[in-house]
């Protein structure tokens, strides 16, 4: 795995702690993913490490009302740069081996009570949805998408194989935003 972190102390220590686990399976790249160099030479430095991009979970985020203009650029456009990126290195019909792209998105997206910027993944929901089944063989369900409510699913490698979809019940009946599990 290749993560990135924006502070090179804390990815220092991150990856000598996983390397330990792990060992050279863990790399750590130091990047901005709101510069748009950085993160295209991210996805550079994976496909040298494990000569390819098999799964991409873009999950950078910050809340800061006074830099708004960072945290769209974090939240908003670096997710959907990542999530371009790392389907142009999948695409099997340009040399990739196919794969998994996971967006993290805050719950508070649809919450009138937070503030109005944290809400920047609104706009990943509304995102054309890239076309997953040109990317992988494999069972792919896309978290966000509207045929599940924007809720997230537990994605299943194999297909086939059984799933759990997070189901989300019409929020009168859950005051406390309770959310159940039931088998596909």
């Amino acid at each position: 795995v290749l993560f990135c972190e924006i502070n090179e102390d804390t990815g220092r220590a991150t990856v000598t702690e996983l390397q330990a686990k792990y060992g050279d399976k863990v790399v750590f790249k130091l990047c901005d993913v709101s510069d748009s160099k950085q993160l295209t030479e991210a996805f550079q430095a994976a496909v040298s490490a494990f000569g390819a991009v098999d799964i991409c979970v873009n999950n950078a985020a910050i809340s800061n009302e006074s830099k708004w203009d960072t945290m769209i650029a974090v939240n908003q456009t670096a997710q959907i740069r990542g999530s371009l990126l790392a389907y142009e290195h999948m695409r099997r019909d340009k040399g990739g081996r196919g794969g998994v792209i996971i967006n993290v998105a805050s719950m508070c997206e649809g919450r009138p009570h937070f503030y109005e910027i944290e809400k920047a993944p609104a706009v990943l929901h509304r995102y054309p949805r890239l076309k997953t089944s040109e990317v992988a063989e494999a069972f792919i369900a896309q978290l966000q998408d509207e045929t599940n409510n924007g809720t997230v699913m537990k994605v299943g490698k194999e297909e086939g194989k059984p799933y759990y979809q997070l189901v989300v019940v019409d929020t009168s009946t859950r005051p406390y935003d309770r959310m159940i599990y039931k088998e596909k």
